[in-house]
Order: structure tokens, then C-alpha cells, then sequence
């Protein structure tokens, strides 16, 4: 199956997706004087049991803290199910949030799981408001992916773009914890390079990594062999505070989607001349955007569809042929 070369994610999702199962539990009703948990010990006799229903007395040297008290966050995802929603993401050619046709096969090939998990974790993701489904037709169905037009209204993050290959290595990432990291890693990076850093870099704090992972994460050298295991994706750096990270030069997304640009426009200019087509430079320019945005192979199989080869606007004829098509262009 051909599939999308640069694909764009919300970086308020690869947030989200990061964050832990449980998260602090502030239902309860302490007085202020207790949540300060700063002073709190984990000598403390109510930080160790999370025991709530007593309080400490005013002269305890202690503070009871909601920090010692957790409850699981709704809708958390699995492993899996956080790839798979990844997945769909990528398979969106239109700027709708619709997924191409999918099967529970496809899914399960590009994930590493069972057909059985793929076609499991549709039900959760739709429990947890991230897709709405469609009917299934022959074994096959489309997804809809819910607040993709949302992206950039208040209180979200915008969106980045990440290569095929960039993709493809953080799919393959065999550790939750890693791609936890990862997601975070790659918005970081991202948020560098809107603020026009050409070769950007991020300092990670382990304080501030070991808050993202599970509670036996304690220490530096925990969280080093977790983000080594990502390596594929980051150039790293391990200081005595923090790890400094850098995109890997072939995993470099605005590196690639140039040498995809230079690459696409070479090969559209070969393919025009060996079928004496000529064109306007509207054309052209509207040609190697569809290169980039479906796949350079699915445009120039597109003119098979098409009975006229010179129409008057070839660009825009050309999309709604490839639109009407598609599913059979895709699977070639």
C-alpha cells in the first residue's frame, strides 16, 4: 500500500498521548496548609499508607500532600492503541481528518499486532472520543479523526510534520515509555524550530522526564536507557542534569521534505518530457504539491484516468481525478 511521505500530527495529541496513566487526585478536600507538598517526607506515616482520613496534627514536622495520592486518568490508552491512533493519522491524504480504506489486516502490518488488537483498540478509541467509525464494507472501513480541523484554536498547539521515515522509526519503538519520550522529544524539537532555530536542540531535564514516566522511574540512569532505545530518532547527549537531543540527520523532517521537493520536482519534470506533455507553470507548481501532499507515484499512474492529456487546467483536473480514483491508485 502506498502510503503518505509527510504526515501531519496535532502537538497537543503527541502531548497527551505522553502523559500517565494516573495523574494527581485533587478530589480531595484538604485543607491548604496540607497540600504543600514541598515539606512533605515519605517518612510521613499518611504520605506512605495515602491515608486521607486522618489528618496531621498542627505540631507534625510533616505536611500531607495530594501529591502521594493518585487516581487513573479516563480514557488512557495502550501501547497499541496509542500506535494505532498514530496510524490512522497518517493515512489521512485530505485535509478532512478521513482516513483512507483501512482493513484490520493493514492496521495490524503496520502497528506489529494482532488482527485481533487492531480491530480491539477501535473500540476504545472511540470510547475515548479520538475517532468515529464508519461502516464496515467488505472488511473494510474509514475513520474519522475528531478535532483534526482544530489544531490551531485556543488552547491547542498547533500541528508538525513528520517525515515517512521519521514516522516510521517512532512506529517501530518496542517500549512505552520510550515512545512516551519520543512524543515529547519530537514536539519540543518541533516548538524550537518555530521559533526559526534552523538545527534545533533541546534540553530535557531528568526532573522533568521522570515526572512523565511511572513512579518507579526514580533516577538518571533509568531514564538514559529508556531514551537510548530511541535512537533512531535523536542525536543525544547525556549531561549530569539533563539530556540534550537533536534530530538525526535522515530523520530530519524539514530536511527531507526539501530533498522531497527537489527530488519530486526532477522526477515530474522526466515524466512530463517523456510523454510530450506541455504545461503552464501553474501546472507544474500544482503537480509537485500533489507529489508531496498524496505520493509522486499516485499522480503520474493518475494519467492513466485521464482521456485528454492536455485539459486546460491540468493541476485541477488531475486532482479530481486522482479524488474519484483513489482507492484504486492507492493500492497499486
Amino acid at each position: 500500500m502506498v502510503t503518505k511521505q509527510m504526515i501531519k500530527l496535532s502537538k497537543q495529541l503527541l502531548l497527551d498521548l505522553s502523559s500517565l496513566k494516573y495523574t494527581q487526585d485533587d478530589s480531595v478536600n484538604l485543607q491548604p496548609e496540607y497540600r504543600d507538598y514541598k515539606k512533605c517526607s515519605a517518612n510521613c506515616p499518611f504520605y506512605k499508607n495515602k491515608d486521607v482520613s486522618l489528618f496531621c496534627q498542627k505540631e507534625c514536622v510533616f505536611v500531607l500532600s495530594t501529591s502521594s495520592l493518585i487516581k487513573p486518568r479516563e480514557n488512557i490508552l495502550t501501547y497499541t492503541q496509542i500506535k494505532q491512533l498514530l496510524y490512522y493519522n497518517s493515512t489521512v491524504f485530505e485535509n478532512n481528518g478521513i482516513t483512507i480504506e483501512l482493513s484490520h489486516k493493514d492496521v495490524a502490518k503496520a502497528i506489529n499486532c494482532s488482527e485481533r488488537t487492531a480491530r480491539d483498540n477501535i473500540n476504545a478509541l472511540v470510547k475515548a472520543g479520538y475517532i468515529v467509525i464508519s461502516s464496515y464494507n467488505d472488511n473494510k472501513y474509514k475513520v474519522f479523526i475528531r478535532d483534526y480541523h482544530k489544531y490551531h484554536e485556543n488552547g491547542n498547539r498547533g500541528h508538525l510534520y513528520l517525515s515517512n521515515k521519521c514516522f516510521k522509526a517512532l512506529i517501530k519503538i518496542d517500549n512505552i515509555n520510550t515512545l512516551r519520550l519520543a512524543l515529547v522529544g519530537l514536539v519540543r524539537l518541533d516548538d524550537m524550530r518555530a521559533s526559526k532555530d534552523k538545527n534545533p536542540s533541546k534540553e530535557l531535564s531528568y526532573k522533568a522526564l521522570i515526572n512523565l514516566l511511572p513512579s518507579n522511574i526514580t533516577c538518571p540512569k533509568q531514564i538514559v536507557k529508556i531514551f537510548t532505545k530511541a535512537k533512531e530518532l535523536f542525536k543525544m547527549t547525556f549531561k549530569d542534569e539533563s539530556i540534550s537531543i537533536s534530530f538525526n540527520k535522515d530523520i530530519d523532517s524539514l530536511a527531507y521534505a526539501k530533498s522531497l521537493n527537489k527530488n519530486n520536482k526532477k522526477a515530474l519534470s522526466k515524466f512530463l518530457k517523456r510523454f510530450e506533455l506541455t504545461v503552464t507553470n501553474k501546472d507544474k507548481e500544482d503537480l509537485l504539491q500533489m507529489s508531496i501532499q498524496y505520493n509522486i507515484h499516485i499522480v503520474t499512474k493518475a494519467f492513466n484516468y485521464i482521456k485528454d492529456k492536455n485539459p486546460d487546467e491540468l493541476g485541477s483536473y488531475l486532482r479530481t481525478v486522482i479524488r474519484n480514483n483513489f482507492n484504486s491508485l492507492i493500492s497499486c
